[in-house]
């Protein structure tokens, strides 16, 4: 990274964590960390140590003295040693696959036609912040509504979109114009089980649609609970989708937390883990997808320890057009 990135990277690091009444340090004044909070930001957040002075490692509960080196073990954590997706260059694991990069026109070719609703909590609302960036080829204020004021405009242009107290406010919930008025993006905030019955009925509303993809993920405000999920929420929308040919549906598990989120919340990235388990082994009998993006959070930097911002979620997307042009070859969509 150069200074320039860095500097804009703890600017905006800075400005987020502070909505949440965060101490800009992440260091508690006694130095204790790790599996301890902030005493006044409630149990959401984990305590750590501040990178910039002289304890950035968390050691055995401590913020001690240690080179990055010295601050690789189990029970270490260290925000200098995480990586800052916006910079970062994306490689498949396996060479044999080749993941095509999409921009605005080459995704509307392969969308032109065609409907995506997205439908769930804050990381779907992320990735369909994500998506009207992409089309509308602006990562300045390409997600944000019309006639917002110019002072909260500038509070919310680039990375900042994607914030969770202001900006996701003016997001964008009507668009028309993508790709021209020829695709059509649809995004519902139905975020767990009690709001399963209006799920289903959308699901039924947009099944006059030529070609729909349902992508559906809930968990975190539904404690995992996988079977009040499948039975309440996915199996109905499900029976369906699998009676109109043009329809597809694809599920999209939690992705893994930040070092910000403290375990105690049962959100760690092991409950997250078995209930990407246990989805998949009710999933892949009824021949659905996960959307399991767990692996490419882990390690990487979160303003909140639940939230990521615009490198992740622009990585969601082109995973996404990527998914949906194997369909599309494999004749599936």
């Amino acid at each position: 990274m150069t200074s320039n990135q860095k500097a804009e990277m703890r600017k905006f690091l800075e400005i987020a964590r502070n909505e949440h009444g965060l101490p800009t340090t992440l260091q508690r004044k006694d130095k204790k960390c790790g599996n301890v909070n902030f005493l006044k930001t409630g149990r959401h957040f984990r305590a750590l140590c501040d990178q910039y002075g002289s304890t950035p490692c968390c050691y055995n509960n401590t913020c001690v003295a240690k080179e990055i080196e010295e601050c690789r073990c189990k029970d270490c954590f260290d925000t200098r040693q995480v990586l800052h997706a916006e910079y970062a260059d994306w490689l498949p694991s396996d060479a044999r696959c080749n993941i095509r990069k999409y921009n605005n026109r080459t995704a509307c070719e392969l969308l032109t036609g065609k409907t995506i609703f997205i439908s769930g909590d804050s990381l779907m609302r992320h990735i369909y912040t994500a998506f009207l960036l992409l089309l509308r080829n602006n990562t300045v204020d390409g997600a944000m509504k019309k006639n917002v004021s110019k002072a909260i405009h500038d509070k919310c242009t680039g990375m900042f979109m994607f914030t969770e107290k202001i900006c996701r406010l003016q997001l964008d919930n009507a668009p028309r114009d993508l790709c021209g008025g020829k695709f059509e993006l649809i995004y519902e905030e139905y975020y767990n089980t009690g709001y399963s019955r209006q799920f289903v009925n959308k699901v039924k509303e947009l099944m006059t649609r030529k070609k729909v993809l349902i992508i559906a993920g809930i968990g975190l405000h539904s404690g995992f609970n996988h079977r009040a999920i499948m039975d309440q929420y996915a199996a109905p929308a499900i029976k369906v989708i699998q009676k109109h040919d043009g329809a597809q549906f694809l599920f999209a598990t939690p992705h893994c937390p930040g070092l910000l989120k403290n375990s105690w919340t049962g959100q760690s990235k092991e409950n997250i883990e078995q209930f990407v388990i246990r989805m998949n082994n009710e999933l892949k009998p009824r021949n659905i997808s996960i959307f399991d993006t767990c692996y490419i959070t882990d390690g990487v930097e979160s303003f909140d320890g639940s939230h990521f911002g615009l490198g992740i979620n622009v990585l969601k997307v082109q995973l996404l057009l990527n998914y949906i042009q194997e369909l599309q070859v494999n004749r599936k969509w």
